[in-house]
């Protein structure tokens, strides 16, 4: 009897650093989403000490748009990260399946549950750098904005 063959063997070399490149890009966005959710609760922990912090992303999100409303440009970084939740569902939740075009550039199909739907995104090799760039743009402008308000808050002695 033949041994079985692992799928891992079937895969030609293009293909095996197609799927490495596209995790390796992915781990990446995983890392700049992971940083942005920090910086909100840090956020939400310093603007309201001791509270509990609700469960969900987009209801800390919520609580925390609510306590910077009165501040324009961190709103707005707010408002610009929460935008980036379709992609991040699908870069962070989906079930990712790696292609390569005719080109030899790698696609990655993502397939998440959104609502009470299946959704499809699919990156290509050629947007990924420019996707992981405005997240981490998003990210860092993020952060600026909120340590902003953390020194307004600690200079007042009150959230500002």
């Amino acid at each position: 009897m033949n041994a079985p063959v692992s799928f891992e063997h079937t895969l030609t070399t293009a293909h095996r650093d197609a799927i490495e490149h596209a995790n390796c890009w992915r781990g990446r966005c995983v890392n700049q989403f992971a940083r942005g959710e920090r910086l909100i609760s840090e956020a939400l922990l310093t603007a309201v000490p001791g509270a509990k912090l609700p469960m969900l992303l987009g209801q800390r999100v919520d609580k925390l748009a609510k306590l910077v409303e009165a501040k324009p440009k961190s709103a707005n970084a707010i408002e610009t990260f929460r935008g980036l939740g379709s992609i991040r569902n699908a870069i962070v939740h989906g079930d990712g399946s790696v292609f390569i075009d005719g080109q030899g550039r790698w696609l990655l199909q993502l397939t998440f549950v959104a609502g009470n739907a299946l959704v499809q995104e699919t990156v290509n090799e050629l947007e990924a750098d420019r996707l992981l760039r405005e997240i981490q743009q998003c990210v860092q402008r993020l952060g600026t904005q909120l340590r902003a308000n953390s020194r307004t808050r600690d200079r007042a002695g009150t959230p500002s």
